[in-house]
């Protein structure tokens, strides 16, 4: 297994950005320099930590309207079960008997931490 203790210390601020995701491995790594990784300019560090159980609830919840994180925020652990049927929900995608979720069709657009434009759409029925 990789030695992930201190890797905070020694990468949250490199000027590597294939560095700065090794910080992410770190246990010790605090709330807020999680929360700073949501806003790195690197997307591969904005993936990791929106997806990141230790990412603090009230920052969890803020991610899914936020372009370049919503995705993954939308499946971190730490998101409620009702924050996540919100989620559905807004996209339009419709409850199914049996408590799943058939298609409906809503589409969000925008631009992902790394300048790539992106489009999401709610699989149809």
């Amino acid at each position: 297994m990789f030695p992930a203790a201190g890797l905070a210390a020694r990468f949250a601020t490199s000027e590597d950005p294939g560095r700065r995701p090794l910080a992410l491995r770190d246990p010790a790594l605090t709330a807020e320099a999680l929360e700073a990784f949501t806003r790195d300019p690197e997307w591969e560090c904005c993936r990791r930590a929106a997806r990141d159980p230790r990412m603090p609830l009230a920052r969890v919840r803020v991610l899914p309207a936020d372009l370049d994180t919503a995705g993954h925020a939308a499946g971190n652990p730490a998101l409620p079960v009702e924050d996540m049927h919100r989620l559905l929900d807004a996209a339009g995608v419709a409850a199914q008997r049996g408590g799943g979720r058939t298609g409906g069709g809503a589409t969000r657009a925008g631009t992902a931490c790394d300048g790539r434009r992106l489009t999401w759409s709610a699989p149809s029925s």
